[in-house]
């Protein structure tokens, strides 16, 4: 009988030395045979001498047992669900397939050995290969066990590329109750990536997912680019996809006000100057030494700094932010005798060859400004109701009903600043037609309104002709019966009159609960709603965010990193599946809600992405082509029943999304705090409105 080496010492017992002996000895535990130390040497005697031993592993082996060491066990079938839960922890931690193979780390293969010597962890070919295949597989099935029978699926898609220029599109689906699913990343290969090409794409792997039942797809949600706003336009050509939603990520919109708001005059100066800081100190490695000293004798700790990137979400506050809680740690650097030294250097060699001021010139400069300490903490309170409003539209709960409060919240937080040092530049974004109601119509269509309009918790603020109009439109358009469209109608009078069957006498159907969460307040009158109270729970339904696929990406930066290059994208495919969605599925397991998660767990991905990719740039190396047209029809299909002196359906049905919502979370009495910053977009919706009839 073969005896593994790696269990063979774990037979043996050290003895010492005797008077005259050169070499180490050793007991057998099973015989108490002593002889001198050696692999080779004890190997042979448990095969071929030891019987005690013989004996004992033959019986093991009888018995279904395939290892044996320290007296412990390891039946087949142990093995095999520790190989499974070793797996696990590969696929879902973002490990190497080698992490735990002795070849390639035998301090980790040793550690295994000393909790159970009987043990043999899987190497990385059996991992990549059979373990992957049943993890991914496994993962497939409790996925379709979620979904199957489940309506109102809400799809969302992005595309990006890997470390290794390889282009990919992300698939997604988030299902009402259980959160978002990863449908996984495929690989582009050779495909143009313009809208005729994805809209196909999308079609096939939905009906894919759906086994072909089209009726179950509720929205499709993307990202902002021109292409894919085309890419709803195409999709909505396919008769099967007429009656779907299609949405844009308030998440990257939001992210698009903040780039507007950052190319205005003193704002960009001020963002300038702090990305400078950050810079310095990024690339001067001798001065960032000297800063750390004073943050510890500030601070007891080293506080980093976060360089701004304006795809990257948070970044420039987090600049903001990172600049202001260093603040003393940068005056105590200034008054530093080894910086006022470096810095008389600089400039006596910069006189000399009459050269523009060097970097540290240029930092000392903006510190010593107090008109940049002034400007940066007005424009930290500026940007701050956009960061939380954007953290806020990231979550799986986001649904369309929640966006028109964003961004009232955003404005009337924005415009009580006025008085500030930025004053100037807030009038310049909230004057009419502005950056702010610019960026508000593109990122909001119909579908906000109706959202908005048929939200309880709004039933205190005034609804114009124009706006009702619009809702009206979409009941025509989605609700494909006449009848039922006309019910439909008749039942919003009645809904936002308050009357039969809405009426207030109903205290069961006002209670604050209800209210207070728009979907369950339909769900609840869905009966006697009727097609008005179906259409309301498809939009409550509908997840305004693409925030699952940017997750995703993440994922794959943080799994084929450039250590792992080499990754192929059918295995990136399967370890974002199954590290994706074994989180989401694990918190349900343990009992806990699935958005019930810290603020830090929800950002964790694109932290480790930040610190992973962070570079030197600056505001003007950013580009950004969402502005830019593709050379394509964008309108939609013309909306049947049109009266001809309304908008063209192009208008009504284009992507550049308009909205207004008062938050989920309030209610009656709080929606009255929003009417003012309604009031202001709802006139400049309408007057805009009227002069395009």
């Amino acid at each position: 009988m073969k005896v593994p080496l790696v269990l063979v010492h774990a037979q043996f017992d050290p003895d010492e030395q005797r008077e005259g002996e050169k070499t180490k000895k050793v007991v057998c535990k099973w015989c108490s045979k002593r002889f001198s130390d050696g692999a080779s040497r004890k190997k042979q005697h448990l095969e071929q001498q030891c019987p005690a031993y013989r004996s004992h592993l033959a019986q093991a082996q009888s018995s279904g047992t395939v290892l044996d060491g320290f007296g412990v066990q390891i039946s087949a079938t142990e093995k095999r669900r520790l190989d499974l839960l070793l797996a696990d922890a590969v696929f879902e931690d973002y490990r190497p397939f080698n992490d735990f193979d002795k070849a390639y780390k035998p301090a980790t293969v040793r550690f295994l050995n000393a909790l159970n010597p009987a043990y043999r962890p899987p190497d990385r070919k059996t991992l990549a290969g059979t373990y992957l295949d049943i993890k991914y597989d496994e993962m497939k099935r409790r996925i379709k066990e979620v979904v199957v029978g489940k309506h109102y699926l809400n799809f969302s898609m992005d595309e990006s590329d890997d470390i290794t220029g390889t282009r990919v599109i992300s698939l997604a689906v988030h299902v009402h109750g259980v959160g978002a699913i990863q449908l996984g990343i495929k690989d582009l290969g050779s495909m143009s990536a313009n809208s005729r090409n994805l809209a196909a794409w999308a079609i096939e792997h939905i009906l894919e997912f759906c086994d072909g039942d089209w009726s179950r797809v509720n929205s499709v949600v993307t990202d902002t680019c021109s292409t894919m706003r085309a890419t709803h336009a195409e999709m909505v050509k396919d008769e099967r996809f007429r009656h779907v939603f299609f949405v844009l990520c308030d998440s990257h919109g939001l992210q698009l006000l903040v780039k507007d708001i950052a190319s205005l005059g003193r704002i960009k100066e001020l963002l300038d100057q702090a990305q400078r800081v950050a810079v310095f100190f990024k690339r001067s490695r001798l001065h960032l030494s000297y800063l750390r000293e004073h943050q510890i004798r500030h601070y007891e700790r080293i506080r980093a700094f976060v360089l701004s990137v304006i795809t990257r979400w948070g970044s420039q506050i987090g600049v903001i932010v990172a600049v202001l809680k260093n603040e003393e740690a940068l005056m105590s650097w200034l008054r530093d005798l080894r910086v006022l030294e470096a810095s008389q250097k600089q400039t006596s060699k910069r006189a000399t060859t009459q050269a523009n001021p060097g970097s540290l010139t240029k930092v000392l400069a903006i510190l010593r400004d107090s008109t940049f300490w002034i400007g940066l903490r007005d424009l930290k309170a500026l940007l701050l109701p956009i960061h939380e409003a954007q953290k806020m539209s990231e979550s799986d709960r986001a649904h369309l009903g929640k966006v028109n409060g964003r961004w009232v919240n955003i404005q009337n937080e924005m415009k009580s600043m006025s008085g500030s040092s930025l004053d100037a530049e807030i009038t310049e974004i909230f004057k009419p037609g502005g950056m702010f109601y610019h960026r508000f119509q593109r990122q909001h269509d119909d579908l906000h309104w109706v959202a908005w309009a048929l939200d309880p918790a709004t039933l205190n603020t005034r609804i114009t002709t124009p706006i009702q109009d619009r809702v009206l439109r979409v009941l025509r358009h989605y609700i494909k019966n006449t009848r039922d469209s006309e019910t439909a109608k008749t039942l919003f009078y009645a809904f936002r009159a308050s009357e039969h069957p809405f009426s207030r006498l109903n205290e069961n159907l006002w209670d604050d609960n209800l209210v207070s969460r728009p979907i369950n307040f339909w769900r609840y009158i869905q009966g006697p709603g009727g097609p008005l109270a179906d259409m309301a729970i498809r939009v409550y339904s509908t997840i305004a965010n693409s925030v699952p696929n940017e997750r995703s990406f993440s994922a794959m930066n943080l799994i084929k990193n450039s250590f792992r290059s080499q990754l192929t994208i059918d295995r990136l495919d399967k370890l974002v599946t199954i590290s994706m969605n074994a989180r989401l599925f694990r918190r349900g397991a343990e009992g806990e809600a699935w958005w019930n998660i810290t603020e830090e767990e929800e950002e964790q991905l694109e932290l480790d992405v930040t610190e992973l990719a962070a570079e030197t740039y600056t505001i003007e190396d950013i580009t950004d082509d969402d502005d830019e047209p593709e050379i394509i029809d964008h309108s939609m299909p013309t909306v049947p029943e049109m009266p001809v002196n309304e908008p063209a359906a192009a208008e009504l049905y284009s992507y550049d999304h308009e909205t207004h919502i008062c938050s989920g979370s309030s209610c009656l009495c709080q929606a009255e705090t929003q009417t003012q910053g309604f009031d202001d977009l709802n006139s400049m919706i309408s007057s805009q409105w009227y002069s395009q009839i």
